[in-house]
């Protein structure tokens, strides 16, 4: 396989729109409500949110493999859903990409430390917290992913919604605000729900690993009323940011992704194979990406009209 595809393949980037979208919203933010936007500033802050998810990605396949998760998991086949397979087939030592890990991160946080001397210590601080939060997600001591009880899923919430939004936003205005605040919870939560549904294709493999999930914790019944909950909330918070004129109304034509997620979530059953949750978390992640995609753009356009 060529070395490229490898370490794409390894650290997920075809997910990476979860923290692009935010970053972009975030630049947009500003951009429709400061009218200010400094395209260098915004790329900067793009490269160094991009290359912190595939470092982040990448360590946590590396502990998911060194735990036996990955291993366990019935869906591993699928780079999509039992992690990304590259180590769990020996196509990579371990070695080798918990260094590239290393690499991404020091990267982004190149990217940091840029951003903090042009706009101030405020970046740094973000950066470092959604550091702790992305390695820490499965590497010891702390491991958010494996403690449960909703600690990952809250660390997924601030890693790509109020940190990267607050951030991108700030590296264009210099200024704290609600504004990125309120406008970061849409997001956080789509993001948060493709990451509960991917849970139901490998929550048997979680539990003999130890990885205390919250499909795990709740069982797959209870478990499928919060991706029910997750699915309105994250609409409703558009309706909420557009009342309190966060986004502008236009950013209603986003639950354009409604009608194919609500087809997928009726079709669920009491218990369902291991297939039709790998469509379900599919299906969550495009129609996430399509909303977040479409709230941008309904955004950019006010903004420049």
């Amino acid at each position: 396989m060529n070395k490229i595809k490898l370490w794409l393949r390894l650290s997920r980037a075809h997910y990476t729109p979860v923290i692009i979208l935010p970053v972009i919203l975030g630049g947009l933010l500003a951009l429709y409500h400061r009218n200010t936007f400094n395209i260098w500033f915004f790329l900067i802050a793009l490269i160094g949110s991009f290359f912190a998810h595939l470092g982040a990605n990448t360590v946590n396949d590396y502990y998911d493999y060194r735990s036996g998760v990955d291993d366990l998991a019935e869906s591993r086949k699928s780079p999509d859903f039992g992690g990304s397979g590259v180590l769990t087939e020996k196509l990579m030592k371990p070695e080798i990409a918990l260094a590239g890990a290393i690499v991404m991160f020091a990267v982004a946080f190149l990217a940091g430390i840029i951003l903090t001397f042009l706009k101030g210590y405020f970046i740094i601080i973000l950066a470092l917290i959604g550091f702790f939060l992305g390695f820490f997600y499965v590497a010891p001591p702390v491991k958010f992913g494996y403690i449960g009880h909703g600690l990952g899923e809250l660390a997924i919430f601030f890693a790509f919604g109020p940190i990267p939004v607050i951030g991108s936003y700030f590296v264009q205005t210099g200024e704290l605000s609600i504004i990125p605040l309120l406008g970061s919870i849409p997001p956080g939560i789509y993001t948060v729900s493709i990451l509960f549904n991917h849970h139901f294709t490998h929550f048997r493999g979680d539990k003999k690993g130890g990885k205390m999930s919250p499909v795990v914790i709740l069982g797959e019944s209870k478990a499928r009323i919060i991706s029910w909950g997750l699915f309105i909330l994250s609409y409703l918070s558009i309706i909420i940011n557009i009342l309190l004129k966060i986004y502008p109304v236009w950013a209603l034509v986003s639950f354009l992704s409604i009608p194919s997620l609500l087809k997928t979530f009726l079709s669920l059953k009491k218990t369902n194979e291991l297939k039709k949750y790998m469509q379900l978390t599919g299906d969550v992640a495009k129609g996430n990406f399509l909303t977040g995609f479409i709230l941008n753009l309904s955004i950019l356009l006010v903004a420049l009209t």
